[in-house]
């Protein structure tokens, strides 16, 4: 798997993904039903997931990278 997520950009998108996740868990009952919630349980996952796999599907797609000139693998 090709990486296309910058170190930055990866570090950037792991704490924006647990913030969101921590904000959602202290701030917002836990009704889970919500579509606000899951939503953000959602966005904060895929935040994560891309940022430690360093891999976005979406860059991808249009072509995009942030690993700069000798970054990508």
């Amino acid at each position: 798997m090709k990486t296309n997520v910058g170190r930055f950009d990866s570090g950037l998108r792991i704490v924006t993904g647990l913030g969101i996740f921590v904000v959602l868990l202290l701030n917002i009952p836990l009704d889970f039903t919500s579509a606000f919630v899951l939503l953000g349980i959602l966005a904060s996952f895929i935040l994560v997931v891309t940022g430690l796999l360093r891999s976005c599907p979406a860059y991808r797609l249009i072509g995009l990278s942030t690993c700069g000139r000798s970054g990508a693998k």
